[in-house]
């Protein structure tokens, strides 16, 4: 089986199986829009009009996490419910296609592939597609609540409700273009790069340990504003124009490229000696 028939049957059967998981995450997506329309609406209910937000403001909502923490100021410890419920189901529907066609199909399909690296790539393909997909139906669905309700469809972020609704205490009176770019295009590189992540440690751990393990990582950079936990790079409250020392674009297109570099070659090179015999005996 060529490398090209391959993607195409993960495109196709990755995608069927995951139409209801994709699903969720768009429900998620409604929620968070739907709070903060309320929240905007009750912090400026006695002023004569609720000033309008803008779609760059429900994406800042969605993805822009937490202030960092600081355990020593005694600052209270605030769970991000919103980016970890979305994180956590973006990296589940991309373990349970790739895991399970491997467990049902794999001894079937590999020895058709001519070569095992094709069944890896095509993996990390589909992987890629799926998180892209994810996406494209995120900022549709935020596009199409503000339209619904009225709301601005600019891009810019309003500096007022980040500071209220997200506590971000931000200097800034106005957001760069570039700061919209960030929300665009930063959340989504490291969820790509978390989802070849967890694919790789399938091949070392089993599923349920490889998955709980992104989950413990995610979080540990949510409250650990360190470069190798990389997780809190997919909250804009960490970026620059929020907060003093926050992370670049660029220092984060740079990791996010060596995190997505790294995971394809050494689950290339850990995958040509992987015993897919054993799976059902683990």
């Amino acid at each position: 089986m060529k490398l090209i028939k391959l993607i195409r049957y993960d495109i196709k059967n990755g995608f069927a199986q995951s139409k209801w998981r994709l699903f969720s995450i768009v429900i998620v997506v409604f929620i968070s829009c739907i709070d903060f329309y309320i929240r905007k609406s009750n912090i400026f209910y006695f002023e004569e009009a609720v000033p309008p937000g803008t779609f760059g403001d429900y994406i800042c909502y969605l993805f822009g996490g937490i202030p960092e923490y600081h355990p020593g100021l005694d600052e209270e410890l605030i769970f991000p419910v919103k980016w970890f419920l979305f994180h956590s189901l973006l990296l589940y529907g991309t373990l349970h296609y790739s895991v399970r066609d491997l467990y049902s199909l794999g001894i079937v399909i590999l020895p058709r592939c001519g070569q095992r690296s094709f069944w890896w790539f095509s993996k990390c393909i589909w992987n890629i597609l799926y998180i892209l997909s994810a996406y494209i139906l995120t900022f549709a669905a935020i596009f199409l609540f503000c339209f619904i309700v009225g709301e601005s469809l600019e891009l810019p972020v309003t500096a007022e409700f980040m500071n209220t609704l997200m506590e971000a205490d931000s200097p800034f009176t106005e957001f760069p273009i570039q700061f919209s770019v960030v929300n665009l295009t930063v959340p989504c590189l490291f969820s790509i790069g978390n989802s070849l992540l967890l694919l790789l440690l399938t091949l070392f751990l089993k599923p349920v340990l490889s998955y709980g393990a992104m989950l413990i990582f995610l979080l540990c950079g949510a409250y650990f504003n360190v470069p190798a936990l990389w997780g809190s790079l997919t909250m804009t409250l960490r970026s620059e124009w929020v907060m003093q020392g926050g992370y670049t674009l660029v220092a984060a297109l740079a990791i996010a490229g060596i995190v997505a570099l790294g995971t394809l070659v050494i689950g290339f090179i850990k995958f040509q000696k992987y015993d897919i015999l054993n799976l059902d005996s683990e």
